[in-house]
């Protein structure tokens, strides 16, 4: 049977951190933009547990900030990532 400590090496182990240190800078970002936009916490947190997309998180606020509904803001950016996927 295999255990952990034998599976576990280095490069792997790397790998995870590069990952890591990439999504925390990007969360840390989108999280200052965000309240720099006016969003209130809860609400930033909320898009980053709901949205998948972190570009759609950056566009939203944007549009959001500009005075927006946020109803537009949602369809605009369901509507881009349908269009993403589909090209």
């Amino acid at each position: 049977m295999r255990t952990v400590q034998r599976t576990t090496d280095g490069a792997m182990l790397r790998d995870v951190a590069a990952i890591g240190a990439a999504m925390i800078a990007v969360g840390a970002s989108f999280g200052a933009v965000a309240v720099a936009a006016g969003l209130p916490a809860w609400a930033t947190i909320a898009m980053s547990v709901l949205v998948y997309a972190g570009g759609a998180q950056f566009m939203a606020v944007g549009l959001m900030a500009a005075g927006n509904p946020v109803a537009r803001c949602w369809l605009v950016c369901c509507s881009t990532r349908v269009m993403c996927r589909s090209g």
